[in-house]
C-alpha cells in the first residue's frame, strides 16, 4: 500500500508544475521544553524590540501561551529572554495555526478527536484568540459554541455564503463539505474505542491565512487537514471576527487539489500562498511544501497547479513554516512528543531551513 502511494504521489509531482530544485538543511532539535510539539509558527515584530523580527510559536500541548524566538543569519531559532507569552484565560486548547489580522494575532485552536476515534471534550471544537499589544494581552474572540451544528445546520448556519447566486458553485461546493463532515463523524463514532480501525478523518484544522479579497480587505481563511472533498484539501474563510467572543461561523469555502493530501500548515509571502501538504491520518510518508498565486483562492475556487518544491520532501509530522524570501529561504518546524514526564520532551520538536531559489 505505501509502495502504491508513492507511485501515485510521485506521478503526481511529474505532471504537476515544479519549483526548481531547493536543499533542505540538516534537521536539529528545537531550543526548549516545554516545547515539544511544535504544531505552527509566524513571524512578528518582537516583543520587547518591534522593530526586529521575531517567530513566534505555538505548541498544541500548550493551550494557554505561546513562545518567542530570534532567527539567525542561518535560519536558526533560539528562545528569547521574552520566551513565553501567555494567553491568560483565553486558552483555546489544540493550538495549530497562528495568523495575523488587522488588530491582532489570531491564535486558532483546532477540532479533533482521539487517536481511538473517541470525543475529546478538551479539543472537540475550533476557537480563536487574539493577542494584543500595548500592553501585551490576549483576549478570546470566537468558540466553538453550538458545535453541534457542523452537522445539524452546517449548510445553514455554520458556513453561511455570501455568494447564494442560482448557478454558483459555492452551494453545492458547500453541501459536499457538509455531507464530508458527517460521514466521517458517523463513520469515527462507528470504530469510536478501536485505535486500529480510526481513520482520522474529522474536521481537523492545521492551517490559517490573512488573504485579501477584491476590496484588498485580508480575510482569514482556516485549511483543514480533514476532511478531504472529491480528494481535495478545504479551505474556509473565516467571517468577520469582532473584539468580543462570538460564535465561529465561515461564509466562503474552497478547494485545493493537493495529491490526496491534507493541508498541514499555511502563510503567505509576496503574493504566494505557501503550504504544507501531508498525510490525512498520521503516516510515514513526507510531507511537502506547495505555493500557488494568492489569486487563485477565491469565492468556491478549485485550486489546481499547484507548484510543489522539487527536493522540498519534508519529515511526515512537519507542522510549522515560515517563509522569508529576502533569505530566500523556509523555516520548518517539526512534531516531537511532550511525553509524560514533567521537565523535558520524550520526542523533541525539530526545526530545519529550506533553501528556495
Amino acid at each position: 500500500m505505501e509502495i502504491r502511494s508513492f507511485t501515485l504521489w510521485t506521478l503526481l509531482l511529474t505532471v504537476a508544475s515544479l519549483v526548481p530544485s531547493t536543499a533542505l538543511g540538516r534537521p536539529i532539535n528545537l531550543d526548549r521544553y516545554p516545547v515539544c510539539e511544535a504544531s505552527a509558527a509566524i513571524e512578528v515584530p518582537c516583543v520587547d524590540d518591534p522593530k526586529a523580527s521575531c517567530i513566534w510559536v505555538g505548541d498544541n500541548e500548550q493551550e494557554d501561551k505561546v513562545f518567542e524566538y530570534a532567527a539567525d543569519a542561518n535560519g536558526e531559532l533560539t528562545p528569547t529572554k521574552h520566551f513565553e507569552i501567555k494567553l491568560g484565560n483565553a486558552e483555546v486548547g489544540d493550538i495549530e495555526a497562528l495568523v495575523q489580522d488587522e488588530k491582532g494575532l489570531l491564535v486558532i485552536g483546532s477540532h479533533s478527536r482521539k487517536s481511538d476515534c473517541t470525543q475529546d471534550t478538551k479539543h472537540d471544537r475550533v476557537a480563536v484568540a487574539r493577542v494584543l499589544r500595548d500592553p501585551l494581552r490576549a483576549e478570546l474572540v470566537a468558540s466553538g459554541q453550538g458545535w453541534e451544528d457542523r452537522i445539524t445546520g452546517c449548510d445553514s448556519t455554520w458556513v453561511k455564503l455570501e455568494d447564494t447566486q442560482p448557478g454558483s458553485v459555492t452551494g453545492p461546493l458547500r453541501s459536499d463539505f457538509c455531507a464530508a463532515i458527517a460521514a466521517a463523524e458517523k463513520a469515527a463514532d462507528a470504530v469510536a474505542g478501536d485505535k486500529s480501525q480510526c481513520a482520522g478523518g474529522v474536521m481537523n484544522v492545521e492551517g490559517a491565512v490573512a488573504v485579501p479579497d477584491a476590496s484588498s480587505k485580508p480575510r482569514i481563511w482556516l485549511g483543514l487537514r480533514a476532511p478531504l472533498v472529491s480528494n481535495r484539501a478545504v479551505l474556509l474563510r473565516v467571517a468577520p471576527l469582532g473584539a468580543t467572543k462570538q460564535r465561529l461561523t465561515f461564509d466562503d469555502i474552497a478547494t485545493i487539489d493537493l495529491g490526496g493530501k491534507g493541508i498541514r500548515e499555511l502563510t503567505i509571502s509576496e503574493g504566494w500562498i505557501w503550504g504544507i501538504a501531508g498525510c490525512v491520518p498520521d503516516c510515514s510518508e513526507p510531507s511537502h511544501l506547495w505555493r500557488v498565486k494568492a489569486a487563485a483562492l477565491k469565492s468556491g475556487a478549485t485550486i489546481t497547479g499547484v507548484e510543489f518544491v522539487k527536493g522540498g520532501e519534508l519529515p511526515p509530522s512537519a507542522e510549522g513554516l515560515v517563509i522569508q524570501s529576502a533569505a530566500k529561504r523556509a523555516i520548518v518546524l517539526v512534531d516531537g512528543d511532550k511525553g509524560e514526564v514533567k521537565g523535558h520532551c520524550a520526542t523533541a520538536a525539530q526545526q530545519l531551513t529550506v533553501t528556495l531559489p
